[in-house]
């Protein structure tokens, strides 16, 4: 059972009805304790509270709130909503849940759960304390209950809401034993006191929490007088402050403690250096206190070896995910929205759920808290960088010194990205490109053309040249780059959208490069597969520059992607039969392969092979060796289709032969062999084809990862999945930057076929932060499921479900059996059965009475129980 925000509200004020009739309400029945009781934000519990007093469920009155100075409302129950969260609480205690003792993890009824734990642990939990855990952990561990808190000195108050992270508090909660500094670093808002803070709480079973943090104008000497306060409740011996780092380290050595040292930034030298005295001893003796240190910038008390060496374990924050802020924002449109303002920066993100929180404010806190504080080479070298789209080498900041870069790396505002790259978080970006005249924006735009042309970057990166000269104004120069570049180099990424800039801005572009424009963004939209988008450009194009050949024959290739099948073959045909006219052999040539490739695609084998042939006549009278490898390559995949393994080989061969292994032909004609090779059990002829592919394929990065995922696929099959790893990762190096998801996915893939479910998980998160392509996100689901962690699977399908458009079947059809079957691994049979009635109706519905049909003889017995 999925407990509503409305039900959580109602159920929690439940637990306040007696306070009704008073002079002074408890602080947790007022909007903001509530919001702060459920970790929501007070604009969700807004629109509850409303949505349950228009349904009569709830009563507010204006009173005095505990702790507040001026009267607010305060909310109860009504009489009839007393009855619904009765009602409510007798149905969750019958729902079932995991609960972990010392021992074992037994499945138990809430309120079975309720009761166990009142024996067990001398305590009375509320119910909804063990929904929350159940929700977001999967299993409630009995250990939090009545657990002896140890001491925890001087923390701050709740940081508000706390969501995501929960990879970086396990990080932490699980490094502390085997690490002794921990650092934890990020630019000001990204949450370090607020992760610090749910640390402390989780490592307070085994450690006593000691919490500093450094101010402007703290005393220098603050520092060692708190730690004597610590001492002091501890029941320890004193020290003279006169004996600095190391009286304190003897004192501390054998104490369980954590010593937490929060906004390290603001320490001034004396406490550095005290620091720095306690690490240096930490590191190189026997102790039993840790330190964590959270910083915007290097804390600069130990080496950067010490961390190269396992010592000192460093941690860096990062803006959260859209996906890890879906827990506050269960709407989608709320999520987007409260994205697009915070950026994910968790600082704005609590501001944005508690005050109405706006972009403006957002750039007022980053010029308080990040650049006020900044010189002016370094205000000049962010401001380099915030005109780029993306990450840059360190070259594009022309006249930066290099020390400038390094300070602002250890300030956090610059991050390495991989590859020597250096990029700003995206709002930081936004910031300060707001902040800059539109004469400073089109200078540095003009830079960062430049850099684009420059031999720094590759070919997949100069066309962003373009997209530079427009922002500076250029239009005409950026018209005619933008149409050599397209002649020098292959289509990379998504350029339309640096095209349709032209189209949008028509009266600036001369009328001569006009047309070529048009037909270089149907080409582009034609590398995205946006085949629509593509033949709308093309015919655009041919308004202009007339009825030619070139553009007739991107027409014909755009219908047979569009499986146009009839008038693909009407334009070849005709081009065939005006080259033929002519003499054009070369023409003749491509336009029967053409024919050859849409009867391919059609399922029209015969006559695949047969413009094949014809065309394979022409090319040996001409001696075109290059056209003859990708004629036999072709024809040695028409001959698979039909099932013609030897004639297959044969012609393969051929295309090897005439291509010498080398180019597209080649590299096809060689993956080809390999799956040849592999269906008739030879499996080592079938690998080495693979690789020779590969090698073949690196400037070809879709069919490169295609030819990664078939021999993956074989190294797992034959138990050499350490291999198919290995070359999975050598092969990141050959792919663009946006469908490297494509082979961690591939990695998830073998690590689930090895049952290492938790490394698939991993990897499989890692992909789907380089996509949104629910595919990525229905295979975690079946990790989850088969890795047994059933909640968090359910969790994501809840969550799918509701992504998933009325008309995509398929799609909801997958989601749904899959949340059957996870159903039944849990235990849970008869929500199980519930689902697969669903299955059989919507499949009824949508007159798919064959799979309704498989479904009930499958499931049968499951049905009939329920």
């Amino acid at each position: 059972m999925h407990i509503t925000t409305e039900q959580r509200v109602l159920l929690h004020i439940y637990r306040y009805g007696s306070h009704g009739g008073g002079w002074e309400a408890p602080y947790e029945i007022s909007q903001s304790g509530i919001s702060g009781a459920l970790h929501l934000p007070q604009s969700t519990i807004s629109r509850a509270l409303k949505s349950l007093k228009s349904r009569g469920l709830v009563l507010d009155r204006v009173m005095y709130i505990r702790g507040e100075k001026r009267k607010k409302s305060a909310y109860f129950p009504s009489s009839q909503g007393m009855e619904e969260a009765r009602r409510l609480l007798e149905e969750i205690e019958k729902i079932p849940v995991k609960i972990r003792d010392e021992e074992h993890i037994m499945e138990l009824s809430f309120g079975e759960a309720l009761k166990y734990i009142g024996k067990r642990k001398g305590v009375s939990p509320y119910l909804l304390d063990i929904y929350e855990i159940s929700r977001k952990e999967g299993v409630v561990d009995i250990a939090v209950f009545g657990a002896k808190k140890r001491i925890i000195f001087h923390a701050p108050e709740s940081m508000g809401h706390f969501v995501g992270r929960s990879g970086e508090l396990s990080a932490i909660t699980e490094n502390i034993r085997d690490f002794k500094v921990i650092v934890v670093k990020g630019m000001a808002g990204m949450g370090k006191t607020s992760l610090l803070l749910r640390a402390s709480e989780k490592l307070a079973g085994r450690y006593d929490i000691f919490w500093y943090t450094a101010r402007k104008g703290h005393r220098e000497l603050e520092l060692m007088k708190e730690l004597n306060e610590f001492l002091k409740i501890l029941g320890k011996k004193t020290v003279d402050r006169k004996r600095g780092a190391a009286g304190f380290f003897e004192a501390l050595r054998d104490i369980e403690a954590v010593l937490i040292l929060d906004d390290f930034q603001f320490a001034g030298k004396e406490t550095r250096d005290f620091a720095k005295g306690l690490a240096e001893r930490m590191l190189t003796e026997a102790v039993k206190f840790r330190v964590i240190v959270s910083t915007r910038e290097e804390p600069g008390i130990f080496g950067r070896s010490q961390i190269a060496r396992g010592r000192v374990y460093e941690l860096e924050l990062r803006a959260l995910r859209k996906e890890e802020l879906a827990e506050l924002f269960p709407d989608r449109d709320d999520l987007e929205r409260a994205y697009s303002v915070t950026g994910g920066i968790p600082l704005f993100v609590n501001l944005y759920t508690n005050v109405g929180f706006r972009v403006s404010d957002a750039r007022k806190i980053l010029d308080e808290e990040v650049f006020s504080s900044l010189g002016q080479d370094e205000k000049k070298a962010l401001r380099t960088v915030s005109v780029h789209r993306i990450p840059v080498y360190p070259e594009a900041l022309y006249d930066t010194d290099s020390g400038i870069l390094e300070k602002l790396r250890e300030k956090l505002l610059l991050f390495d990205v991989g590859e020597g790259k250096l990029d700003l978080h995206d709002l930081l970006k936004e910031s300060l490109y707001r902040s800059m005249s539109l004469g400073e924006r089109r200078k540095f735009h003009e830079k960062a053309a430049e850099y684009y042309l420059s031999p720094w970057c590759g070919d997949e990166e100069r066309f962003e040249a373009v997209y530079h000269l427009q922002m500076a104004g250029k239009w005409e120069e950026a018209a005619e780059k933008a149409v050599e570049l397209a002649s020098e180099l292959p289509l990379y990424g998504n350029i339309s959208g640096t095209l349709m800039n032209f189209h949008r801005n028509a009266d600036k572009i001369p009328e001569k490069l006009k047309g070529d424009l048009l037909l270089l963004t149907g080409d582009s939209f034609a590398y995205e597969g946006k085949w629509e988008e593509c033949m709308r450009y093309y015919r655009m194009a041919e308004e202009i520059l007339g009825t030619a050949e070139e553009i007739e024959e991107r027409v014909a290739r755009a219908n047979a992607e569009m499986e146009n099948w009839g008038e693909s073959m009407e334009i070849e045909r005709r081009l065939l039969e005006r080259a033929m006219k002519k003499g054009d052999d070369i023409a003749s040539a491509r336009h029967r392969m053409a024919l050859g490739n849409i009867c391919l695609r059609s399922g029209n084998l015969k006559d695949a092979v047969k413009n094949y042939l014809e065309a394979e006549k022409i090319l040996l009278r001409i001696r075109n060796r290059k056209g003859l490898a990708v004629i036999y390559n072709n024809l040695g995949t028409a001959y698979i289709k039909i099932g013609e393994l030897r004639k297959a080989e044969k012609y393969l061969r051929e295309s090897l032969k005439y291509s010498k292994g080398k180019g597209w032909a080649g590299a096809q004609a060689v993956s080809n062999l390999g799956y040849i090779y592999e269906k008739k059990g030879e499996n080592d002829s079938a690998e080495k084809a693979y690789r020779e592919g590969m090698k073949f394929m690196r400037k070809d990065p879709a069919n490169l990862i295609k030819m990664a995922g078939r021999l993956a696929s074989l190294l797992s099959m034959d138990g050499r999945w350490r291999e198919a790893l290995e070359m999975l990762e050598e092969s990141l190096g050959d792919i663009p930057e946006q469908e490297k998801w494509r082979i961690w996915n591939l990695m998830a893939d073998v690590y689930r076929s090895e049952k290492r479910f938790e490394e698939a998980i991993k990897m499989r998160k890692k992909a789907m932060s380089g996509t949104d392509d629910p595919s990525i996100r229905i295979s975690l689901i079946e990790d989850f499921k088969v890795a047994g962690r059933i909640e968090e699977a359910l969790k994501l399908m809840e969550k799918e479900e509701k992504r998933v458009v009325p008309w995509d079947y398929t799609t909801k059809m997958r989601i749904l059996m899959l949340k059957a079957e996870a159903l039944v691994v849990g235990g849970r049979k008869k929500d199980a059965a519930e689902v697969y009635m669903e299955l059989i109706r919507i499949a009824e519905e949508a007159g798919d009475d064959e799979f309704a049909e498989s479904v009930r003889k499958k499931f049968g017995n499951n049905l009939k129980r329920v």
